[in-house]
């Protein structure tokens, strides 16, 4: 088989690149699920409320709680501030989105 001046296999295909859209859609997918995978890898939530919960374990249950400051049922007084933190890795945040663009073709 010829292809210009290039000598081919007789089983060889060549698609052009409408067809190989159709034959690479599923690479698309889970390169894109990678690079989102990878942006978000070593990211962390956490809730600064939760510390009242494992001083329950320790003091008995609360029996009152009242702008932010929990009383145990031995006394013991906790106060509280309510919030959310959100961290990931910026390197591997920027490589993952290098990895999208790249998919894309951006």
């Amino acid at each position: 088989m010829k292809y210009g001046n290039l000598n081919l296999p007789a089983h060889c295909t060549i698609l052009d690149e409408e067809n190989m859209r159709m034959v690479e859609g599923g690479g698309v997918v889970s390169s894109v699920l990678y690079a989102l995978g990878r942006m978000f890898r070593s990211t962390r939530y956490e809730t600064w409320s939760s510390e009242a919960v494992g001083l329950q374990q320790a003091h008995g249950e609360v029996v009152s709680y009242q702008g932010g400051v929990y009383t145990y049922s031995d006394g013991f007084t906790y106060s509280d501030s309510h919030g959310w933190s959100f961290s990931t890795g910026i390197g591997d945040f920027l490589y993952g989105l290098g990895q999208l663009f790249a998919v894309f073709g951006l």
